[in-house]
């Protein structure tokens, strides 16, 4: 107490000592817990402002009774009934199950389940994959070129897999099915694999300019490790009919095939080109149309495999020695 405090009643220096503790209590008490109290109370008034501005500007009505009816109704449209066919949430399950279903049986017959195939796939039985789809390709190509001095083959240098690749077995597989698939039905609409120009090694040997493209991983966020969802891009040019190309357009989505075209670049004949060695030049109609018949197209086509539910790490990331080219087209 100060000199001047000291001639004070009792009664007055004991409520000064309470006020000034009652200050500080008061001090304290504000600073920690009705200061934050207040800058919370900002914030959400802003964002509530925010808010109520969004909806002012937007097309959204502002009446409470009407938006709880639009919500019901959205909810219904979501969720569907029986009657309906399930709404919104059924169709993305069936179409999740075709987009996916394509290597379905296969993995059921030889595996059992998705998640066996994904741990139990092993290197002996990948070379196997490889030799038997690489043995088919070869005997397409070799219907294709039988004149040919050379021999065309499916090339790991231009294909971008080979016994030794690094990565996990079963991605690995199912680009060797993917690709496998897609040239059973290039060869089954009367089309044919072309070569890769650049590619020539001792023997004789040309490859097939076919791709195995670095597969694409989707999540549901940027900051979610587990990918629920695997697409797997071959890159293949072949040539032939425009009505056949079309034909084979419309096959990569029927049946139990889903192999659908994400990219593509199309080039037409030059119409003063020879036909197949036959010395016929294109020749016009009575309009002065010239019909071109024969295009060559560079192609994209893409199958899937359903992670979601599987014990299945993220797709794996192209190695330094994996080619790693964009794909074509628009």
């Amino acid at each position: 107490m100060s000199g001047f405090m000291t001639k004070w009643p009792s009664s007055h220096r004991n409520l000064v000592a309470v006020t000034i503790f009652l200050t500080i209590a008061c001090l304290i008490v504000g600073y920690f817990f009705l200061w934050p109290l207040w800058n919370e109370y900002v914030e959400e008034k802003s964002s509530y402002e925010s808010d109520e501005s969004k909806v002012a500007e937007s097309q959204w009505p502002g009446d409470p009774d009407r938006l709880a009816q639009m919500l019901t109704e959205y909810k219904k449209e979501i969720d569907g009934s029986k009657k309906d066919g399930g709404g919104l949430k059924a169709m993305e399950k069936d179409v999740s199950l075709r987009a996916t279903s394509m290597f379905k049986k296969k993995i059921e017959d030889e595996y059992g389940t998705s998640s066996k195939f994904i741990s139990m796939a092993n290197n002996t039985e990948y070379k196997s994959c490889y030799e038997e789809v690489s043995q088919e390709v070869n005997n397409y190509l070799r219907i294709t070129y039988p004149n040919q001095q050379w021999r065309v083959s499916l090339e790991p240098a231009v294909y971008g897999l080979d016994v030794s690749t690094v990565g996990s077995v079963y991605v690995m597989m199912l680009k060797l099915w993917t690709t496998q698939r897609l040239v059973q039905l290039v060869y089954g609409n009367n089309l044919d694999v072309e070569i890769d120009q650049e590619f020539a090694r001792s023997g004789g040997i040309r490859a097939a300019n076919i791709v195995a493209l670095p597969v694409r991983s989707y999540t549901l966020s940027k900051d979610d490790k587990t990918a629920y969802l695997m697409e797997i891009p071959i890159k293949i040019e072949v040539r032939g009919r425009m009505d056949d190309f079309a034909a084979f357009v419309a096959d990569l989505q029927s049946g139990n095939d889903f192999l659908p075209m994400v990219q593509m670049e199309l080039t037409t004949e030059d119409p003063l080109q020879r036909f197949r060695g036959q010395g016929i030049f294109s020749k016009p109609d009575a309009n002065g149309h010239i019909l071109i018949q024969n295009i060559r197209a560079t192609i994209v086509c893409s199958s899937f495999f359903n992670l979601e539910g599987e014990s299945a790490p993220k797709a794996p990331k192209a190695s330094k020695d994996e080619r790693s080219e964009k794909p074509v087209g628009i």
